[in-house]
């Protein structure tokens, strides 16, 4: 996982929709290589609840989400880092601008410094 500075990213997942789903795919896969596989991600499954979530009244997208907060979780406690993530942080934040995104990629920074298993 790289460290990467999280107004920058918060920045462009806020202004910049798409740039979203390019942040929490890079995310979930840095997840996965970190973890040596431990943490599981379906990115085909992720990326198409989130794109066509709304068909389907939101659902997929809400289930997609929460599964990426218990992925960064995952990573937290395997990092041995306070277990912060949680869905409805990540919403309540989103609605501050975007605010879950920088949220997360503190967390990220947090854990990129660790090893896996620490």
């Amino acid at each position: 996982m790289q460290t990467r500075d999280s107004t920058v990213e918060w920045l462009l997942c806020a202004f910049i929709p798409i740039y979203s789903l390019v942040w929490l795919h890079r995310a979930s896969k840095e997840m996965q290589a970190w973890s040596g596989g431990r943490i599981d991600y379906n990115a085909g499954a992720t990326i198409s609840a989130l794109l066509l979530g709304w068909v389907l009244l939101l659902i997929p997208t809400i289930i997609s989400i929460a599964h990426f907060e218990g992925r960064v979780r995952e990573a937290q406690r395997m990092a041995g880092v306070q277990q912060t993530a949680g869905f409805w942080g990540f919403i309540g934040r989103n609605l501050l601008l975007g605010y879950g995104y920088k949220w997360n990629q503190d967390s990220f920074n947090e854990i990129a410094v660790r090893q896996a298993g620490a």
